[in-house]
């Protein structure tokens, strides 16, 4: 039996790696044909109710749905889909794939595809290869959690004060430096330890900034343990093992000696006073 799952497993992948080296050589046509027949080997809904071609062109602003990596954008991502109906996706050039599908066309979520796409990314650079940035028009959702969790979960190893220089790392404070540059009018920034300790008052503020109906988030709360436990199967599946299972909001940062993290915070508090005063303070000791 084990012997036989494994052969369609790989029988599975194998096509998809056939169809993605013959995309390479078709025309844009047949590469739709061979993509969406890709789509359809574990669709849900018809392709052709999934507008991928027109979000991905609309010039239209757009609203970006930005965190540093491990962060809690997938649980976010979920929320705004069950909550508001707006599809998410990321901004993925080349073949279509589960990421550059919103999670509603994986698992039903009630997702409405008419709606406009809220773009998850990771970064500046990620926001301004989809097309003109627009601080002022577009609008901006902003995730913030602990440095010293992220970082670390990100990193897989212990944070050091000698790590904030590096680039990759730095891009956790140039997202929150983005942010205050933004429209104050167009952007929301939510801590995620305030979506984990405090789920209800969290979303009804994520609803209210969209201009939604706030009491979808009462029918939500009363099922939260298995909205809960349904976006970490679909974390697992696409990303890997969640370890804390949004369990923990102190987890990582454990790994990272007493006096190293006085260091840290005394680090970020000096470089960046601007945002220490007016956003991070609140992890210091932490």
């Amino acid at each position: 039996m084990k012997i036989l799952q494994v052969t369609k497993l790989s029988l599975f992948y194998g096509l998809c790696f056939f169809i993605t080296v013959l995309t390479c050589a078709l025309d844009v046509p047949q590469k739709e044909m061979l993509q969406n027949l890709q789509l359809q080997s574990k669709k849900i809904l018809k392709v052709d109710e999934l507008p991928l071609a027109y979000w991905y062109n609309q010039h239209i602003p757009k609203t970006y749905l930005l965190s540093y990596p491990r962060s809690g954008n997938t649980w976010m991502r979920y929320c705004i889909e069950c909550l508001l109906q707006r599809p998410t996706l990321e901004y993925r050039q080349g073949m279509i794939a589960k990421h550059n599908c919103p999670l509603g066309f994986w698992w039903d979520l009630g997702t409405d595809f008419s709606k406009d796409p809220v773009w998850k990314v990771h970064d500046k650079g990620w926001m301004r290869r989809m097309g003109t940035l627009d601080p002022q028009a577009e609008t901006l959702i902003l995730i913030v959690r602990n440095y010293k969790e992220a970082i670390t979960r990100h990193m897989r190893r212990p944070l050091h004060t000698s790590m904030l220089k590096q680039g990759h790392v730095k891009v956790y404070f140039d997202n929150l430096l983005l942010y205050e540059a933004w429209n104050p009018a167009k952007r929301l920034l939510i801590y995620y330890e305030d979506l984990l300790s405090q789920p209800e008052k969290t979303l009804k503020q994520l609803v209210a900034f969209f201009n939604g109906d706030v009491d979808e988030v009462n029918a939500f709360m009363l099922e939260i343990t298995k909205h809960k436990k349904k976006c970490v199967d679909i974390y697992v599946d696409y990303e890997g093992p969640s370890l804390t299972q949004g369990k923990y909001l102190i987890y990582h940062s454990h790994q990272i000696e007493d006096e190293e993290r006085k260091n840290i915070d005394t680090y970020v508090a000096e470089t960046y006073p601007l945002l220490w005063q007016k956003y991070l303070n609140r992890y210091a000791d932490m």
